[in-house]
């Protein structure tokens, strides 16, 4: 009677027949909607278009006041920049509010020299930045200073760095530093 091959190819026959039908209910199904949706949008398109212009307008008040928002802490932002540029101007130059003392002038009196030249231990660690790291690690045998004086540092982290000056005038900073006289 009916062998496997025909069986198979029934089975094969009956699940092509249910997709082709599927398929064709799915595309006769969503054009019949678009035109249904087409039909009734015609219909409400007038006050939809105005709703749709209120809510533009309002957004665009929206954006508008959210710019000038931003416009107006821009502004105090630059206000704070120009007064804090100012206070620095201030410290530089030792205005009379910080007793007339600018910043070179507060290195030369705390970093005092007694006469003598100094140079760091040879053990010691040098760099050119308070993180004290790797990258900015200098050779300790190219500087000198005329002050054994280290003004102290506590970072946030809770290490302690040292404040040195140089004998040409420049900020290094050392972990603990160990001064040698020449």
């Amino acid at each position: 009677m009916w062998n496997r091959k025909k069986i198979v190819g029934v089975i094969v026959v009956i699940v092509l027949l249910v997709f082709l039908v599927s398929l064709w209910n799915l595309t006769h199904k969503s054009s019949s909607s678009s035109q249904q949706t087409t039909s009734q949008s015609d219909y409400t398109s007038s006050a939809y278009d105005s709703n749709a212009s209120n809510a533009e307008d309002s957004q665009l008040s929206a954006d508008h006041i959210s710019i000038n928002d931003m416009q107006a802490k821009i502004d105090e932002l630059n206000k704070q920049l120009a007064d804090k540029d100012a206070q620095i101007q201030s410290l530089q130059n030792g205005g009379p509010e910080n007793g007339g003392i600018t910043f070179q002038d507060f290195l030369n009196l705390y970093f005092w020299s007694d006469g003598n030249t100094y140079h760091l231990a040879d053990y010691d660690e040098l760099y050119s930045n308070y993180t004290c790291s790797e990258e900015y690690r200098l050779n300790t045998a190219d500087y000198t200073f005329s002050s054994n004086r280290a003004l102290q540092i506590y970072r946030d982290n809770g290490s302690t760095v040292y404040m040195l000056l140089t004998s040409d005038g420049q900020i290094v900073w050392c972990p603990s530093p160990y001064f040698q006289a020449f």
